[in-house]
């Protein structure tokens, strides 16, 4: 378990996470705090995002598709986001316009 986890804390802990779910009956992932789609994918902001111009997300946030393939040797996976999709205070990166 992670609490107010930064990016390279949580990004470690997928690959625990992902080790320990190969050929289990299931796994968990549950995830409470910000996240953004941009581009068809959906992002999760750790507590040290650095807000950066959309095309550079990647960089700063975790992709839910890197959490889904850690999951991917499971047979049950269940995934429970609890994130706003709105904007955080000074965020440059939604130009005004929500998605």
């Amino acid at each position: 378990m992670i609490l107010d986890g930064k990016k390279e804390q949580i990004e470690a802990a997928l690959q625990r996470f992902g080790q320990k779910s190969k050929g289990k009956e299931a796994s968990l992932f549950y995830f409470t705090g910000h996240g953004q789609q941009w581009g068809g994918k959906n992002y999760l902001y750790p507590v040290d995002v650095v807000i950066q111009p959309q095309d550079k997300i990647h960089q700063t946030a975790i992709e839910i598709g890197d959490v889904l393939s850690q999951m991917s040797l499971s047979r049950i996976k269940i995934l429970i986001l609890d994130a706003c999709r709105t904007r955080i205070a000074g965020q440059s990166c939604w130009n005004g316009k929500p998605e």
